[in-house]
């Protein structure tokens, strides 16, 4: 094993036995096949655990495909099954007929008559069993729980028949879900809450400035939760520093949340999409069970910068003012900082003018621009979207202009957004499609793409349109046709193709026109031209 796969290891607190399980079961699977199910309650470390069996796989020699369930993802067939076939490309294309053509129709590379469900799963199992000939394969599936019912299917068919093949399946489903209506039949390892004595170490590795009587409490409140512990615990820190110390809180958390996708706070991952903005409604209705209010507080913060990017102004306004009220900023209450900008954008846009206002005006007051390169953004920028329009063109480019700010690239982009619809509203359309399009290329460097989504459409209406995101015929006719209201299976049978066909055109359609349900087909179809 690698040094950094022992570090990783290392550093889960009270889960020694479990990685023992997952050693055990890696080397089963890297010599004959192995399958197994991580299940537990939200923030128990499912995630973790995954990220430490990848590492220690790796440090052994065997090739890793992770994958993974996605709310809205979860109504398109075979979307998970195309996240692990993906890396697969090379292989599948040496894969002998008719399992390669009965891959690629179901996954939507290819055209041609449905396969039977059989045909898929005996395809599936030959792709995955040949790669891995050549190097032990390890798949990796988190949120099973959500992963649609054709790839469930698929997954649930290969982990019953690793057996003599060096194939591994590794998944993690939520547990105490009443309506989950299928279950994989898996050789499970549940994951418990930490024990006390684990958590109080867990807390003490992490927030080092933190007294012992502090760490208890926390450890209390938390409830053996890690995500619960450390979200606590953060807070709890910042409460015993001086304010400048608040905004170590999401350099804390990216540490612990673990892999490079997932090294964000609550609140910049809410804004990366519906996935994370669901798992922050969980993390609220866990805290709201508990009576854990400065974990709702996070929750709230976290929804509101989700509703944002949707353009959901009215339940980002109800969200960020159940924090705070607007016009007030209390002590000791860092969530009410963080989300001024959130609050001040929500309201303007809410038709709250005076509210934002009031607001953008506390924060000045409160001086906290003094504090780091980030409030001193948010700062000038709420008191550019409030001021004059003469004066908010000049507010906005001194915002931009402030020293440090590149180190905060998601409220750069923000400021860029606001300023670019600033801009389009003066009818000033160059310089709010440069503004636009620098927002838009931050948003989808950071990953977050309903914000994105956001910029794009805004350009779209200064008359611009990215080059390259025009639909082919038929990914075009299938989205008018969901446009339109028409379900998946009418417009199957008007345009003479299977019901997958459907749904892997719209999987495709969706990243291209920005968008993320077929709810915003309609808009997003504005101006969007046929291809060959």
């Amino acid at each position: 094993m690698t040094m950094s796969a022992d570090v990783v290891a290392s550093d889960l607190v009270g889960r020694v036995g479990e990685l023992a399980r997952l050693t055990a079961f890696l080397d089963e699977a890297a010599r004959a096949g192995a399958a197994l199910l991580l299940a537990g309650e939200p923030g128990v470390g499912k995630t973790a655990l995954l990220d430490a069996a990848t590492d220690r796989a790796a440090a052994r020699g065997i090739r890793v495909i992770r994958g993974g369930g996605v709310e809205y993802e979860s109504e398109i067939s075979f979307s998970g099954l195309h996240q692990l076939v993906g890396p697969l490309r090379a292989e599948l294309a040496r894969l002998p007929e008719p399992a390669r053509g009965v891959l690629e129709v179901a996954l939507g590379f290819g055209a041609g008559p449905t396969p039977a469900d059989m045909a898929i799963l005996n395809a599936a199992h030959a792709l995955f069993v040949a790669a891995a000939r050549e190097q032990p394969l390890l798949l990796v599936v988190d949120d099973v729980h959500v992963l649609d019912r054709a790839s469930w299917c698929v997954i649930s068919f290969l982990a019953r028949r690793t057996c003599g093949h060096r194939l591994g399946v590794l998944a993690a489903v939520r547990t105490g879900i009443a309506e989950l209506p299928y279950r994989l039949r898996l050789p499970e390892l549940p994951l418990a809450p930490l024990p006390d004595p684990d958590a109080i170490s867990l807390l003490s590795r992490r927030f080092t400035t933190l007294p012992r009587r502090v760490l208890v409490e926390v450890a209390r409140q938390a409830q053996g939760n890690p995500l619960a512990l450390l979200e606590f615990g953060a807070l709890a820190s910042a409460a015993h520093r001086p304010l400048a110390g608040h905004f170590e809180l999401s350099r804390q958390l990216r540490r612990e949340l673990g892999t490079p996708q997932r090294r964000r706070s609550l609140t910049a991952a809410a804004a990366a999409g519906d996935a994370c903005a669901i798992h922050c409604r969980m993390l609220f209705e866990w805290a709201a069970s508990r009576g854990l209010g400065r974990l709702e507080s996070w929750a709230h913060l976290a929804l509101t910068r989700a509703a944002l990017g949707c353009s959901d102004f009215e339940s980002a306004y109800t969200h960020a003012s159940a924090i705070t009220r607007p016009g007030e900023l209390p002590p000791f209450h860092p969530e009410a900082l963080w989300t001024a900008f959130d609050l001040v954008e929500a309201a303007l846009n809410s038709g709250r003018p005076q509210e934002a206002r009031r607001h953008a005006a506390a924060l000045r007051e409160a001086g906290v621009a003094r504090i780091s390169p980030r409030l001193a953004l948010a700062t000038k920028a709420v008191t550019a979207m409030t001021a004059s329009p003469p004066e908010a063109t000049r507010l906005f480019a001194e915002a931009l202009a402030l020293p440090g700010i590149e180190q905060w690239p998601f409220e750069v982009a923000r400021t860029r957004l606001a300023y670019g619809e600033h801009l389009r509203r003066r009818t000033r359309r160059a310089e709010a499609r440069t503004q636009l399009a620098a927002a838009r290329e931050l948003f989808e460097r950071l990953g977050a793409t309903p914000w994105a989504a956001r910029a794009g459409a805004e350009l779209r209406a200064t008359g611009t349109r990215r080059t390259g995101e025009s639909l082919t015929p038929q990914e075009l006719e299938v989205a008018e046709l969901a446009a339109a209201g028409l379900p998946t299976k009418e417009i199957a049978a008007r345009l003479v193709i299977s019901p997958r066909t459907v749904s892997a055109h719209l999987y495709r359609v969706f990243p291209k026109l920005g968008i993320r349900s077929r709810a915003a087909l309609r808009d997003a179809l504005t101006g969007q031209e046929r291809t060959p």
